[in-house]
């Protein structure tokens, strides 16, 4: 698996734990147990979200984008 692949992976894994509610303590004993954002925490932070909707958008997977940004909306609303 080649960085970039890796990177791919993380975005994905984080974006299974955030929006599909994915047990992340299985994507640790997985095989490709990567992240875009700190696990440990309840919510991600803004910027984490913020990253990864960026890079959906580059991906052009737009379906994941929408799910992010409505999640923080949802999560950050007194902010945005």
């Amino acid at each position: 698996m080649t960085e970039s692949d890796e990177l791919d992976m993380a975005y994905t894994n984080s974006f299974n734990i955030i929006i599909l509610d994915y047990d992340w303590e299985e994507i640790v004993e997985g095989k490709y147990p990567f992240f875009a954002h700190n696990i440990a925490r309840r919510f991600p932070k803004k910027y984490e979200l913020e990253r990864l909707i960026k890079h959906f958008l580059e991906k052009e997977d737009y379906i994941k984008c929408k799910s992010l940004k409505e999640y923080l909306e949802r999560v950050y609303e007194n902010e945005i």
